[in-house]
């Protein structure tokens, strides 16, 4: 349906009467949530979103290849029944990131924000078969509407005084990353999801269609290491543990532990009966996967 929608979860331990909390024992998981903010902007599907750990901001992408950038909001901060214009409201978008020629199927937001060379970086990896990387870096609203008051102020308003239309920022890529197919010269693979690894002088690790993941030098753009996943499925997804330089990774019905230091994958657990899409880590560098 082209959007993309906000869940306050902290309804679930609401008391009957919409303040207070519940007890453990009385938190209804079935219960029916309504989204409390709706966000506009994409012309097709949203395929995936990424979220910064240290920012109120995040950011969208799909098949119409464009990558759009937004302010996450409480529900005290957007009244989802407000008439103001959809682009001066708080879940208009902000800036829209464009160059990708494809659909995007996979964004990733680099962990540590602020803390190292890297930080505020975003991945994104399309069907175009290139990864771009971007600044994560928006302007906030506050600056936007400093900026449209000091217009208005210059007679850039509207007739009325009323405020004018938000423009949409656009943004272009730091940096394009393309891995070359191995064996087929002239032919770049197709990145089909990212994940940033904490270890090591490759950070950027990219999922390839072809069941391998690259470990990408960022500072270069180039691949520095090839891990095989001895098999033939589109990578799904991609998944670095916190504390160890490990990898995991699913490709077609299986989950895989890669090494990174080695490039080897050392453990493959049981087969799902069918395909695998997502898998993670233990963001807190426990041993659960």
């Amino acid at each position: 349906d082209c959007l993309v929608k906000a869940w306050d979860l902290n309804a679930l331990r609401r008391g009957p009467n919409g303040s207070g909390s519940r007890d453990e024992d009385e938190l209804k998981l079935g219960e029916a949530i309504e989204p409390h903010a709706t966000y506009r902007g994409h012309r097709s599907a949203a395929l995936a979103v990424a979220c910064g750990a240290e920012t109120r901001q995040f950011f969208s992408a799909g098949v119409d290849g464009d990558i759009l950038a937004w302010q996450l909001l409480s529900p005290e901060e957007h009244d989802p029944y407000d008439q103001t214009p959809p682009g001066v409201k708080p879940t208009a978008c902000r800036m829209r990131l464009s160059g990708h020629h494809d659909s995007v199927s996979a964004l990733c937001m680099h962990p540590f924000s602020g803390a190292v060379a890297f930080a505020d970086i975003l991945a994104s990896a399309s069907a175009d078969a290139t990864v771009f990387l971007w600044s994560a870096v928006v302007r906030r609203p506050d600056d936007e509407d400093e900026e449209q008051e000091e217009r208005q102020k210059r007679g850039a308003g509207d007739s009325d005084g009323s405020k004018p239309l938000r423009q949409q920022p656009v943004a272009s890529p730091l940096r394009t990353i393309r891995v070359p197919r191995q064996g087929d010269e002239g032919r770049w693979e197709i990145p089909t999801s990212l994940a940033w690894s904490p270890f090591g002088a490759a950070p950027l690790l990219v999922g390839l269609a072809r069941s391998a993941v690259a470990a990408i030098d960022v500072e270069t753009g180039k691949p520095r290491s090839i891990i095989s996943l001895q098999g033939e499925a589109v990578v799904t997804s991609l998944a670095c543990h916190q504390a160890a330089d490990m990898l995991v990774a699913s490709s077609g019905t299986r989950a895989l532990l890669c090494d990174l230091a080695s490039g080897k994958v050392v453990q493959t657990f049981p087969d799902h009966p069918d395909i695998v899409t997502s898998v993670a880590a233990d963001p807190c560098g426990g041993p659960q996967v």
